[in-house]
């Protein structure tokens, strides 16, 4: 905007011409971002900006799930960390994890999209899609020495990245019945959690609702389901627990991305969570 005014004028130029109701409205959910512009140019850069926000997140997508090989930027930077890379039995690496404790990645207790981590004189980046809290919680409880963790293998910078802070709970599951897994067989506990639906006039003066909006519309966030069963199984207790976000946050990138823990113990009723013993 402030390098090349005039290639900047020729797209707002273009894009106005095929402006809809739907990229107005991208004003209110996505924020004032450019307050010198009003009207169809605001509308415009708006959609430009959305629109290239949307072009870069499908290719890093793409490149994020790539098998790990030599010629990736984090193994050109530093090509140790390629022997670092998880083994399997017949001592082959397997190309999708790499040794944490290798990257010295310490995750900030209780901020889910804390990814970054130093190594030497690089940051690196873990996985896009994985919440910090489950490292931290397998790091308090095990350690690093046997953890393995994906770290995108693109992502190279002798900057650190700002911190975000970005706030992902709209509210949390009731976690009392859990402390004693007291679930009679056949039956089950759990909890759904879900984000409206806002039109462009719900969210007008309300900065909360227009978070959810964002995070419905832009993140594509739907529901976090909790579902947890007792069932017998001969002379014995079957504990299960599922915990699944549904979200359609690529959907129109061509792709469907969920996340999903199921967790499983035997002889588990009438514990004491806490205990360690499930």
């Amino acid at each position: 905007m402030q390098n090349e005014p005039d290639v900047l004028n020729k797209l707002i130029s273009v894009r106005k011409q095929m402006l809809t109701p739907e990229d107005h409205n991208l004003v209110h959910i996505v924020g004032n971002n450019f307050p010198t512009l009003i009207g169809d140019e605001h509308s415009a850069v708006t959609s430009i900006l959305v629109e290239i926000f949307k072009a870069s997140r499908i290719y890093h997508q793409v490149k994020s799930f790539e098998g790990y090989n030599p010629s990736q930027p984090i193994f050109q930077a530093h090509p140790e960390l390629y022997d670092k890379l998880r083994k399997k039995s017949n001592g082959n690496p397997v190309l999708e994890l790499i040794r944490l404790d290798a990257v010295g990645y310490k995750p900030i207790p209780n901020l889910p999209r804390h990814k970054t981590c130093k190594y030497k004189d690089s940051f690196l980046q873990i996985d896009r899609y994985l919440n910090s809290m489950i490292p931290s919680y397998f790091i308090q409880k095990y350690g690093t020495e046997k953890l393995y963790i994906r770290v995108d293998p693109y992502t190279v910078s002798k900057k650190a990245p700002p911190l975000s802070l970005e706030e992902e709970f709209i509210q949390r599951p009731n976690p009392y019945w859990i402390e004693r897994l007291i679930i009679h067989p056949d039956q089950h506990e759990g909890s759904e959690l879900f984000l409206p639906q806002y039109t462009v006039d719900d969210i007008q003066g309300n900065e909360w609702k227009r978070k959810q909006c964002w995070e419905y519309q832009i993140s594509g966030i739907r529901k976090l389901q909790i579902v947890a069963t007792m069932k017998n199984e001969g002379n014995r207790k079957h504990f299960s627990i599922s915990l699944e976000e549904l979200s359609e946050e690529s959907i129109d990138d061509g792709m469907l991305i969920g996340r999903m823990i199921h967790l499983d113990a035997m002889d588990s009723y009438d514990t004491e969570i806490r205990s360690g013993e499930t």
